[in-house]
């Protein structure tokens, strides 16, 4: 392994210049893209992939599709932007060269833990994998991929990847019961007391949200407002905001503070400043204009030590139980053989596995 390198600050400035400006930019870059998105016919055609369920959206849903003319997996076409097409190639060439490398590493690992099932008397019942697509895909996706893929060679590696889990759980088990590891509730409360931030609940909101593009609708929104229509008929009939509009404006879930960046700051400032049933002033944030109401909030807390008591316990029993875990994958990963056939990619003779990754370690 090569030795850890520190850079000098002079060799990462512009990255951290260029992240600066990315984070700084990116509520303007969101807005713009939104509109792009918004103005865009996007059909999708690919019979694998769904529109937003539940959401007014551009996107629709390609139906009656003839029968493929040219060579491909699934379908030729995935989806049509504004009658431009994005094929099926295009879409796999991006996929192997950004996620293929590491899905294969997770492949490979999957294989290598999976192969310690019998020594550990771990086993997994083979119709689980057809479950878990019947739930996640159901029977007119199934029978689209079963015209693509060998099915047989799918369900193995599924129930490679669920025998995997359960062998590193017991493994886990095992390596806890062999040193002696335990974690009391006494354990759990003195590390709860110790770290109580860890367990804050910021301050929540929820609120429904008026947005349109012209001060002329949004004076004419408020003008029957006051003259006594709902603010939720009213954003139905005005509002621009295609996610929250058929709602009536409504968010539909509490919002903690610190998720506006940039001059959306300022909108998050004019709702938590509200108290429920108030209507704020009109706001003007990047060529668009806001008006919200507020309709829940909810204090900041902390959260009693019952209700996380068992996440603490994990990751103190995982903490405790990582060097031992880690010293038998890396024993593991040495003793597997690969044979690396697929021409485009590359992997080390021997297997290096993470077990902090494994644990959700933070």
């Amino acid at each position: 392994r090569l030795p850890k390198v520190e850079k000098k600050f002079n060799e990462v400035r512009d990255y951290i210049v260029d992240m600066l400006i990315l984070e700084r930019a990116e509520p303007y870059v969101t807005q713009k893209l939104a509109k792009f998105r918004d103005s865009s016919k996007i059909e999708i055609i690919y019979p694998i992939f769904d529109t937003d369920e539940g959401e007014e959206t551009n996107f629709v849903k390609a139906t009656n599709l003839p029968a493929p003319t040219s060579k491909c997996l699934v379908y030729p076409t995935v989806v049509k932007v504004n009658d431009e097409s994005i094929d099926e190639q295009e879409m796999l060439f991006f996929l192997i060269g950004r996620f293929g490398q590491s899905v294969l590493q997770e492949l490979v690992e999957n294989s290598a833990i999976s192969q310690q099932g019998p020594s550990l008397n771990v086993s997994v019942d083979k119709d689980e994998p057809q479950k878990i697509l019947n739930k996640t895909y159901g029977a007119e996706k199934i029978k689209t991929l079963e015209n693509a893929f060998n099915m047989d060679h799918v369900k193995a590696a599924i129930l490679r990847e669920i025998l995997a889990k359960k062998v590193f759980l017991k493994k886990k088990e095992q390596l806890m019961a062999e040193t002696g590891i335990e974690v009391t509730d006494a354990d759990a409360k003195s590390y709860y007391d110790k770290n109580q931030k860890k367990w804050d609940i910021p301050e929540r909101v929820r609120f429904s949200i008026l947005v349109t593009d012209t001060e002329s609708s949004m004076d004419s929104a408020l003008d029957e407002m006051r003259k006594g229509a709902s603010f939720n008929d009213v954003a139905i009939k005005y509002s621009v905001d295609k996610v929250t509009r058929e709602k009536g404006g409504d968010i539909g879930t509490l919002w903690p503070r610190g998720l506006f960046f940039g001059p959306f700051t300022e909108l998050e400032d004019k709702i938590f400043a509200l108290k429920i049933g108030d209507v704020s002033e009109v706001i003007f944030i990047q060529d668009r204009f806001y008006v919200v109401k507020l309709t829940e909030k909810v204090p900041a807390e902390i959260q009693a030590f019952d209700d996380v008591k068992e996440d603490i316990i994990e990751q103190m029993v995982a903490s405790l139980v990582y060097p031992e875990l880690q010293a038998w994958l890396t024993k593991l990963g040495n003793s597997i053989k690969i044979d690396m056939k697929y021409p485009i990619f590359e992997m080390e003779t021997e297997l290096t596995m993470k077990a902090k990754d494994k644990l959700n370690l933070e």
